[in-house]
């Protein structure tokens, strides 16, 4: 992490997200949720509208992994809220949501 730190951008937005996922995986989710707000903030700072919504696929990916470590940390209605913002993305570039989005 230090590396993609010091390299920043789409470098240190993965390497976060992917540590969210590890420490998902290790019941660390309160660990996961910081990382994943780190990633939020990030991107919310550097990126105009035009870019946020050029960058969907992102934007689906993050919310779905806040979801899921939401509903983790047992904060149902917020954890609901970041998977309809997924599903929201999608539908704004004409996706459906699918059964992974639902479940």
């Amino acid at each position: 992490l230090p590396i993609c730190r010091e390299r920043g951008g789409l470098w240190l937005l993965k390497a976060l997200n992917h540590l969210a996922t590890v420490r998902m995986k290790q019941a660390r989710p309160q660990e996961a949720l910081k990382a994943l707000q780190e990633v939020e903030g990030s991107v919310n700072a550097t990126l105009s509208d035009d870019e946020h919504e050029e960058a969907w696929e992102f934007w689906e990916t993050i919310y779905r992994n806040f979801g899921w470590v939401l509903s983790n940390l047992g904060k149902g209605e917020e954890a609901i809220s970041y998977i309809q913002r997924a599903i929201d993305v999608k539908e704004r570039v004409g996706r459906s949501a699918t059964w992974f989005d639902l479940w």
